[in-house]
């Protein structure tokens, strides 16, 4: 119980500690405590630990135990080990539809959207039914991948599988569709939502602001907020993607605005789409401020505001951002690199 509270409440460490602890006395781990421990693992990425644990599971004879296979496929796919939750499912002497999920999910998690999809096709020839969080689990795979026909028959199956409406595998379409660069699909799978929620009219209006369809986007948007859904944080980045694509400044303004009117405190994400926006419709000035007043910044922040600096003719101002960002600790990437070359070759240097 005492483990299982820990990595309940993401203290994997001392979740570990205690079961090393137990297992130096006379008390016997069972699959609720592997699974606890293994979960544990699984919060501090460790590994290593993890594989002590496996090697454990094997010597006390839990290594056939669904339950705990499935904590063992989970653990090593978010560790980085697809290759160890590969094996740990293929020497399960019985699986269940979450072994299925777990593996596929990792898969499409790690870039493997091939894997996942050859995983998922044989999961259906022996006779395993998909739910909802396999076809998001697919779909995602088939984004990754950019292969849009095999999207379709995916689509096909969710529809014949009564899943189009749900709006988690709906949203989901619409993101695999736009993905691949069919607007006209993300947008019949959007309407083919039963109860579109605000992930829903995110995803289609990211849609629209990614293929430069802003004013389209600001319909949605307006219409999202009109049917009484109100905007997250990701809604206000999707919509100002949408200003950037029209290249006009009015209507950031009014976004940022209602921002600020929503009394939503902008995230570092939030800021840097703020700053972006303002950046690439030339008020330089209202970059500046939002990236002054934000508590925290990443690197995105730092590149966004060198980039605008030195694309509009402001070398020195560039060069003496970058030198302020080295001094603040952060590690410049290679978009920074460019953006400051960029910057030498303004300032004539």
């Amino acid at each position: 119980a005492m483990i299982a509270g820990y990595a309940q409440h993401k203290h994997g460490r001392e979740a570990l500690t205690l079961f090393w602890q137990m297992d130096s006395g006379s008390t016997k781990p069972d699959e609720v405590t592997y699974v606890s421990v293994l979960k544990a693992c699984t919060q501090i990425a460790a590994l290593e630990e993890g594989r002590e644990m496996h090697a454990h599971i094997v010597k006390n004879g839990f290594e056939c135990n669904t339950f705990v296979g499935n904590t063992l496929i989970d653990m090593y796919s978010k560790c980085g080990s697809i290759q160890h939750a590969c094996q740990v499912f293929e020497k399960m002497p019985k699986r269940d539809l979450v072994s299925w999920n777990v593996l596929i999910g990792g898969y499409a998690q790690h870039g493997h959207g091939e894997e996942a999809l050859d995983l998922f096709w044989q999961m259906q020839l022996e006779g395993m039914i998909a739910n909802k969080v396999t076809f998001i689990s697919i779909l995602n795979a088939c984004t990754d991948i950019e292969v849009l026909e095999q999207g379709k028959q995916l689509h096909a199956h969710i529809i014949k599988s009564r899943f189009e409406s749900d709006a988690f595998v709906g949203s989901t379409l619409v993101d695999m569709y736009a993905k691949c660069g069919d607007m006209v699909h993300a947008r019949q799978a959007f309407d083919k939502i039963s109860n579109q929620d605000v992930v829903s009219w995110n995803a289609i209006i990211a849609a629209y602001a990614q293929h430069g369809y802003g004013d389209t986007a600001f319909q949605l948007f307006q219409q999202m907020q009109q049917e009484g859904m109100k905007p997250n944080q990701i809604s206000f980045i999707n919509i100002l993607d949408a200003c950037v694509s029209l290249g006009v400044l009015t209507p950031g303004k009014l976004i940022h605005a209602h921002i600020v009117d929503s009394g939503i405190e902008p995230d570092v994400n939030l800021g840097n789409a703020l700053t972006n926006m303002y950046g690439k419709c030339g008020s330089l000035e209202n970059a500046r401020l939002v990236f002054d007043k934000m508590p925290v910044r990443n690197v995105v922040s730092w590149n966004s505001m060198i980039s605008t600096y030195a694309q509009h003719g402001y070398g020195k101002e560039a060069l003496q951002l970058f030198q302020q960002m080295q001094g603040k600790g952060e590690i410049p990437n290679e978009i920074t690199m460019i953006g400051v070359l960029c910057a030498c070759s303004h300032a004539g240097l």
